[in-house]
Order: C-alpha cells, then sequence, then structure tokens
C-alpha cells in the first residue's frame, strides 16, 4: 500500500472509531480491534518513511478538525432547539389568543 492510501485508511479507522465510541453502547471488542488495526497502519506508516512529527500534526489537525465539527454540531443543536421553544410558545399565544376571542 502506498503512504497515502495507509494514511487515508488510518484517517478512516479513527472517524470509524470515534463514531463507534459515540454510540449508546459501544462494541468494546470492535473498536479494540480497530484500535489494534490502526497501530498496526501507523507502524506500517512510520516503516515507510512518516515521521512523528508528521504524525503528530496530523493528530493535532484531526483533533482541530474534530471540535471544530463537534461545535458546530451543538450550536446546530441550539438553534433547533431554540427554534423548537420559539415555534411552541406561539402555538401557546395563539391558542390562547383563540381561547381569549372565543370568551
Amino acid at each position: 500500500m502506498t503512504q497515502q492510501s495507509l494514511t487515508t485508511l488510518h484517517r478512516n479507522l479513527d472517524i470509524q472509531i470515534s463514531k463507534l465510541e459515540n454510540k449508546p453502547q459501544p462494541n468494546q471488542s470492535f473498536i479494540k480491534d480497530l484500535k489494534k488495526r490502526k497501530l498496526h497502519i501507523r507502524d506500517r506508516l512510520s516503516k515507510i518513511g512518516i515521521h512523528g512529527e508528521q504524525l503528530d500534526l496530523f493528530y493535532t489537525q484531526e483533533k482541530e478538525k474534530s471540535k471544530k465539527q463537534m461545535l458546530h454540531l451543538i450550536q446546530k443543536q441550539k438553534r433547533r432547539d431554540k427554534e423548537r421553544r420559539a415555534a411552541r410558545k406561539r402555538r401557546i399565544h395563539e391558542l390562547a389568543r383563540k381561547l381569549e376571542k372565543s370568551n
């Protein structure tokens, strides 16, 4: 395998592990196997010339990327919740006005 394909596989395994760990009941043995495979790929990458500094940079970039993605998802959820609360409040006020008019 080429260095680029190994790097891509390593990144994809990292993403898959993160997704599995965020599930309500993660399959720990499967995650453990994926982590072992990821370490094996990292060893192969280091053998073909990837220096530790480059891997550290990759990890730092991936952490930043995942942090930004998580913050984006949190903000998106907050906006959705705010919109739901506002819609609920509008429905309540509308029903209250209808009740006042009917009385």
